[in-house]
């Protein structure tokens, strides 16, 4: 990714199972991201779980750092 760029991230998680109930849970993620620079960036969201027959809704934010290793 370029520094210093808006990017958007979306995702949706089906989880199945072998026993009965088939369907254990759907995640559906929505985020907007920024790149500071090439090793670090920022991530704000929206995560909608759906499991059996409830319904969550959370809010995340997210750093991630890459650390450089160099070789010798």
């Amino acid at each position: 990714m370029l520094p210093k760029t808006l990017y958007a991230s979306v995702y949706n998680e089906i989880f199945l199972h072998f026993n009965s109930p088939v369907f254990d849970r759907n995640r559906v993620y929505g985020a907007l991201g920024y790149v500071i620079n090439k090793n670090m960036r920022i991530e704000a969201g929206y995560m909608n779980q759906l499991q059996e027959n409830r319904n969550r809704g959370q809010i995340q934010i997210g750093f991630y750092n890459n650390i450089p290793f160099t070789k010798n």
